[in-house]
């Protein structure tokens, strides 16, 4: 007579293990679950897509042009890594990066600006770099995932004078301080701050990392900040907890990072040679993602509302029919010039999230434009919102 051996799969382990972080993580409040409710005098949009823009492809992050007044947009195929990562489907298609501007009517158009060459391009976190010389190049930094396999790179792009992307000379190499770069801000013509979101290896993007998880269980300062001054230089870094956004001033002379897990953006003065010095938090959501700076003085960040929906949102894409569940995201901006420094809502997702055809879930990065501003989702691609009061009866 056999016995039957009663086990479990690693899989359903770690299902139990992730529940049982999920469960401590709310009990230690870094679990964020809920926003503050609006004020009744709120702001709401009326948003649409962006013509132009492929359907198909998610947007991650934005990175406004002071010089043109248009935005590039990092576009990539996010549901193909996911049902990749299932084993549904073959690598995720290329990326590219795609341009937005308005038209004399005020009419916003994307345009695929991807620099033409045979180089593998999967974007993440971007941003322009202008310099104050007329007439002088300018800098696109990209961090590129390579289709989400292998090393990952921070690319330098030439701006062209009409605004094309043309790659440099020498191709990037992959910086032993950043195996998992997130967000980067350039400061010089080669020189860039980088968050390196964990210190854990990346093993896979939307399946279940306990060693992220443990970092993020108690908001360790176990990741980096990464300044990178050229391609001869060491790179050196300052501890931080999940830094996700980075943004530069338009002088280069302070950095804002966000820090997801802790629920703040920390501002750092910038030093010779690269070196940070902290000036001072300003409290945030918790798990706020990319940053904006608009005019030195306002700062835009965008959060997302729960953290397990976000995962569960990101893991049901792993599926053929897409994500079913919804994960509500706010847009904050906060004067700097404020004393109290309270980050003021704009917008918020609905519940009713992906089910409605203008509402997005995920969002990770929102910018001003026109009369409006642009609003970038993972998964779901990229819209136009025209902001309008809504106010209580």
């Amino acid at each position: 007579m056999k016995t039957a051996r009663v086990g479990i799969s690693l899989h359903s382990a770690r299902q139990v293990a992730a529940i049982t972080f999920a469960l401590m993580l709310q009990g230690c409040g870094l679990w964020h679950g809920a926003f503050a409710p609006l004020d009744p005098a709120s702001a709401t949009a009326n948003c649409r897509p962006v013509p132009g823009f492929p359907e198909d492809m998610g947007a991650e992050d934005l990175a406004p042009d002071q010089k043109s007044g248009g935005v590039y947009v990092s576009a990539a195929d996010w549901a193909g890594l996911a049902l990749y990562e299932n084993g549904q489907r073959r690598l995720p298609r290329a990326g590219a990066i795609y341009f937005v501007e308005a038209s004399p009517d005020g009419r916003l158009t994307a345009r695929d600006r991807t620099p033409v060459g045979d180089r593998v391009l999967f974007p993440h976190g971007m941003d322009v770099w202008r310099p104050s010389e007329e007439g002088a190049t300018g800098r696109l930094f990209v961090v590129n995932h390579l289709r989400g396999a292998g090393p990952s790179r921070i690319e330098i792009l030439n701006i062209e004078s009409n605004g094309d992307l043309r790659w440099p000379h020498e191709p990037s190499r992959p910086l032993l301080a950043l195996n998992r770069p997130n967000d980067v801000t350039g400061v010089s013509p080669g020189a860039f701050y980088s968050s390196n979101d964990h210190k854990s290896p990346r093993r896979s993007w939307f399946g279940i990392d306990l060693l992220a998880l443990s970092e993020d269980l108690i908001a360790a300062r176990t990741a980096a900040i990464v300044y990178v001054g050229g391609p001869n230089v060491v790179a050196k870094t300052m501890p931080a907890a999940f830094p996700n956004g980075v943004e530069a001033s338009s002088d280069g002379r302070r950095l804002f990072v966000s820090e997801s897990t802790r629920g703040i953006v920390r501002e750092f003065t910038i030093g010779p040679g690269g070196d940070l010095a902290e000036i001072r938090t300003i409290k945030v959501p918790r798990l706020a993602d990319n940053l904006y700076l608009q005019n030195d003085r306002y700062l835009w960040a965008v959060a997302h509302r729960n953290n397990l929906d976000f995962a569960l949102h990101a893991r049901g894409w792993r599926n053929l029919e897409g994500s079913s569940k919804p994960s509500r995201s706010r847009i904050f901006r906060i004067d700097l010039a404020d004393r109290d420094l309270g980050a003021t809502p704009i917008y918020e997702t609905s519940k009713s999230g992906i089910d409605s055809q203008q509402e997005m879930s995920a969002i990770s990065s929102a910018v001003p434009i026109a009369d409006g501003f642009l609003v970038a989702s993972i998964f779901e691609g990229l819209q136009f919102c025209k902001l309008s009061t809504r106010r209580s009866p």
